[in-house]
């Protein structure tokens, strides 16, 4: 499981965390000012929210599978056709963006938000390509 600043930087945006789902355990960091917590919890995640605390949900490598649909060759190519074959974003081709994440909850996490709502991750926020 991907707990890098990278990754929770990446899975912290509202196109991600409203999919989390009620009945999914998942892996959240409690913000406290300088204080955070990885923590497994259970539920919605308003639950946990309160102006002491931010969760933000950190979908692991199944969860984001699941969130691409349920057929596990369309999926396959279509990730294939995205970061294998190298479409064209802007000036960056993906072949090369894919090589930048270190986990493959960041890989599925990029191929999740450019299928979702066609956005790329610059390193530090999602930007909306025009492809």
């Amino acid at each position: 499981m991907d707990k890098t600043e990278t990754y929770i930087k990446m899975a912290d945006c509202e196109e991600i965390q409203s999919l989390c789902k009620f009945d999914w355990n998942f892996w959240a960091i409690m913000r406290n000012g300088e204080f955070e917590t990885l923590t497994c919890v259970k539920g919605d995640r308003a639950t946990f929210m309160n102006p002491s605390f931010y969760p933000v949900f950190l979908p692991t490598q199944s969860q984001l599978l699941e969130m691409a649909g349920d057929d596990l060759w369309d999926i396959i190519e279509r990730f294939n056709w995205l970061f294998i074959d190298g479409l064209d974003v802007g000036n960056q081709d993906l072949n090369d963006y894919a090589h930048k994440f270190t986990s493959m909850e960041q890989l599925w996490l990029a191929f999740r938000m450019k299928e979702l709502c066609n956005k790329i991750w610059d390193g530090e926020k999602w930007i909306k390509t025009t492809e």
